[in-house]
């Protein structure tokens, strides 16, 4: 134990200043505590073994302890020096930049100086422009100011640089091109005003020349009126001067009435005059504007108005009625292609050997098998 016994005489400068390496160390002590065999069967030999495991612990505790104290001393010297160093370090540059401070504030200067050109420069290229980022035009108001501030630009080195050339004719140039943007706005504007305004007074004559069809319409319908009505009171006079009464127990027939007035068109010439008025007001012919959906529509409208009178028993309105649905027919049919008259025949050839029977006031043809 030769080693472990000198532990206690060993120095800092022995152990970690010395040509004697940790390692030489650990092994003179490996090899010292190997050297002995214990004979752990009895009870004196395990104490031996743990006596010698002390021994090496505490020569570690004792190795570790040295170096530590001279870790501490060495580390006291050491904040010294960093502390030092640092006076050294802060002192000196505070003399470097006390002396560099005229040339540091000049090129804080010169450094402003260029900002604010190359800030004025940036702003006169996006003033010159005519569009937003997406390609859409600005809007007039937009370009008006810009326009303004442009004007008012004086373009001088202390603002833009020595190259004040380039920077004079860029301004020039976006003035141009900004008014020939805003006239190219004011143009469109007022080109749109004019496509409105006639498209307005377009939509007022027509609705003043429709206003005076229909007016002319209403005056034709009501001298058409007024001449149903004087044949209707002609046909009224006409049947009380030859109403023929019958005495019978069968029930009374209807009035007699003389249909040989020479005044009166016959029925093809009255069917003719109804196809030229359709013509005139172009319902039927070459410039027909009506079809056949909408000719229905207003052969139902008739239909529904002859029915009303019907249920007032309005004898003027009936005849009305009968004579404005008939119109509405003939037009249908000069619309489906065929005539009045055609469509007359075909319908009496269906019913001419036609047989049946009256039921509650309808007739009511016989089915056949």
């Amino acid at each position: 134990m030769e080693q472990l016994e000198k532990t206690q005489s060993l120095t800092a400068a022995d152990l970690f200043q010395g040509e004697l390496t940790p390692f030489d160390f650990v092994n003179k002590i490996r090899e010292e505590v190997t050297l002995e065999v214990f004979d752990i069967t009895n009870d004196a030999g395990r104490k031996r073994c743990k006596s010698q495991a002390a021994k090496v612990a505490k020569t570690k505790t004792a190795i570790d302890k040295i170096g530590k104290e001279l870790s501490d001393d060495l580390s006291a010297g050491a904040k010294k020096v960093v502390t030092k160093r640092k006076i050294f370090r802060d002192e000196l540059d505070k003399i470097r930049d006390d002396v560099r401070e005229p040339v540091t504030e000049w090129e804080a200067q010169q450094a402003a100086i260029a900002a604010k050109i190359k800030a004025n420069q940036d702003k006169l290229h996006e003033h010159v422009k005519t569009t937003n980022p997406f390609g859409a035009p600005l809007p007039i108001r937009v370009l008006e100011i810009t326009l303004k501030d442009l004007q008012l630009l004086e373009i001088n080195a202390e603002s833009f640089g020595e190259n004040c050339a380039t920077f004079t004719a860029i301004r020039f140039a976006g003035i141009v091109t900004i008014q020939a943007a805003i006239q190219a706005i004011k143009d469109a504007e007022e080109l749109a005003t004019l496509k409105r305004e006639n498209k307005e007074r377009e939509a007022k004559d027509r609705a003043e020349t429709e206003k005076a069809r229909i007016q002319q319409e209403a005056i034709e319908r009501h001298k058409a009126d007024q001449a149903i009505a004087a044949e209707n009171a002609k046909v009224e006079k006409h049947i009380e001067e030859n109403v023929i009464f019958v005495t019978s127990s069968e029930p009374t027939p209807a009035p007699v009435i003389d249909v040989m007035n020479p005044e009166r068109p016959n029925i093809q010439k009255q069917i003719d005059l109804v196809r030229d008025w359709g013509r005139e007001r172009n319902i039927i012919g070459r410039d027909a504007r009506a079809t056949m959906r909408s000719q229905f529509g207003k052969c139902r409208e008739e239909t529904d108005e002859l029915e009303a009178a019907i249920t007032n028993y309005d004898h003027d309105e009936i005849t009305d009625g009968i004579g404005d649905t008939t119109v509405t027919l003939i037009l249908l049919a000069e619309l489906h292609g065929v005539s009045f008259e055609d469509c007359l025949e075909w319908a009496y050839n269906e019913i001419k050997d036609r047989t049946g029977h009256m039921q509650d006031g309808v007739y009511v043809k016989d089915i056949t098998k």
